[in-house]
């Protein structure tokens, strides 16, 4: 199986300047599932729209809610820099907007 991920202009080179690498920061809630049952997010559902650089989330098995953005950081040269596997600088960001989209998660 062969999986499509920010290796693909390396692994692909002739797409190498058709791909433009992006980040997606991601953070996750405890589990809330009573509250996933309120708002209709608990049968495991994503939801996503396909602009450029926006929010997305999902709710997970076991209760809990992430919400994720792409686009925060762009790779130049479509080069994987040490910040894409390093904690978010967006985290506070994200729980900004965690709280704006479900101001009931707390």
């Amino acid at each position: 199986m062969l999986a499509l991920n920010a290796d693909m202009p390396r692994q692909f080179p002739a797409l190498g300047n058709t791909v433009l690498l992006v980040s997606s920061d991601m953070i996750i809630t405890e589990p809330v599932p009573t509250l996933m049952a309120q708002i209709g997010l608990d049968r495991g559902q994503a939801v996503c729209d396909l602009r450029t650089f926006v929010h997305y989330w999902r709710s997970t098995p076991d209760g809990r809610l992430m919400l994720g953005k792409g686009g925060n950081r762009i790779a130049f040269g479509n080069r994987l820099h040490d910040y894409f596997d390093a904690p978010s600088a967006y985290q506070g960001q994200l729980q900004h907007a965690l709280a704006r989209f479900f101001p009931g998660d707390g």
